[in-house]
């Protein structure tokens, strides 16, 4: 990402770690100093596991309309979405957060965000 504040996520699919996060600064003058002085001191770097990017991913889909493609998540991760968060999913479809055949919040789920999300990184 570019300018104050921005943030990027780099796949990196090492054992320890999945990816890096860097996080810009956010103020806008000390970052513009930094990279004019080309200074590393700009952005901070962040090693991510795959758990927390399979979660992420998870949180930031469900947040739009069409939801989760289960499709993207198996080629970004290698694994099932269906049964890497099955008793998660089994839960939210239970409470009528989620549709059932679709991994997307329903008009329900979307006033229980913060929930489902707890339910599925459990």
């Amino acid at each position: 990402g570019l300018g104050a504040g921005a943030v990027s996520f780099l796949v990196e699919n090492q054992k320890k770690n999945y990816g890096y996060r860097t996080t810009n600064s956010k103020f806008p003058s000390s970052y513009i100093h930094s990279v004019k002085e080309s200074s590393r001191s700009w952005f901070q770097t962040e090693p991510i596991s795959q758990q927390t990017a399979m979660s992420e991913f998870m949180m930031m889909g469900l947040r739009l309309r069409e939801g989760v493609s289960a499709d993207c998540f198996k080629k970004l991760f290698g694994r099932d979405l269906e049964e890497h968060f099955s008793q998660g999913l089994t839960h939210c479809r239970k409470e009528g957060w989620m549709f059932d055949k679709r991994y997307a919040l329903t008009q329900r789920g979307h006033l229980f965000t913060n929930r489902v999300l707890l339910t599925l990184m459990d």
